[in-house]
């Protein structure tokens, strides 16, 4: 009975982690979105000191000041859902980690207590399935590497 949970948890979690990856921000759009607009901004930045006598000749201070403000109210918010999804990911991760700690437990309690295993065979199975579980979590807890590395790709195949 072990054995057939640990390949239906893990691949539970596996697919949860990556639906709700989806489902909430996808993560390599929004690192992708990161670098666009922290190009903008830097952008922004470079064309008002190229062009600060003529902005201040045209009195357009006002002007740059808000597009400046705006593009970097643009980096913030991106910033923030990045912040956002990380943050729920490492909740879902850190109490799905738990949670796979108590399963085995209670899978192979109810054989020790009426004395068909010893307890030997209870922390060699906790073992296996930490073991296990480790093995096939790996997609999800290289998550956050993942979308780092695809959001140049995607940045770039954009063009």
């Amino acid at each position: 009975m072990i054995v057939l949970s640990i390949p239906y948890q893990s691949t539970s979690a596996e697919g949860s982690i990556n639906t709700a990856g989806r489902v909430s921000i996808i993560p390599g759009r929004v690192n992708s979105a990161k670098y666009q607009k922290e190009a903008d901004f830097r952008y922004g930045l470079v064309r008002v000191r190229d062009n600060a006598e003529s902005i201040a000749f045209y009195r357009g201070e006002k002007r740059e000041h808000l597009d400046l403000v705006n593009r970097l109210g643009s980096v913030v918010v991106n910033m923030r859902s990045i912040i956002v999804w990380n943050r729920n990911l490492g909740f879902f991760r850190n109490s799905y980690n738990s949670i796979a700690l108590i399963v085995p437990i209670l899978i192979v309690a109810p054989m020790f207590m009426s004395g068909k295993m010893p307890f030997g065979v209870v922390t060699q199975t906790i073992g296996a399935f930490a073991q296990v579980l480790g093995a096939v979590s790996i997609i999800a807890d290289n998550c956050a590497i993942r979308t780092r590395v695809t959001a140049p790709m995607t940045r770039r195949s954009a063009r």
